[in-house]
């Protein structure tokens, strides 16, 4: 199967739109520590569980990494 670009366009169009929503609101986004050195805060979450919810749904034969859920 191929991908379409218009497809990831929305998707990640869609992702820029809820960091969007943080970055909105800085001095209430949390943020932990993965490890001394490495952060991760709720923004890197929810547009990393955006993007595998809604690029596993529309490409269920690929599989989607992200480090913010390592």
């Amino acid at each position: 199967m191929s991908i379409s670009l218009a497809v990831l366009e929305e998707v990640v169009r869609e992702a820029g739109s809820i960091a969007m929503t943080y970055f909105k609101d800085l001095k209430n986004v949390e943020v932990n520590r993965k490890s001394p050195r490495d952060f991760v805060t709720a923004a890197d979450v929810a547009v990393e569980d955006f993007l595998k919810e809604s690029l596993t749904r529309k490409y269920p034969e690929f599989g989607l990494h992200g480090p913010s859920s390592t």
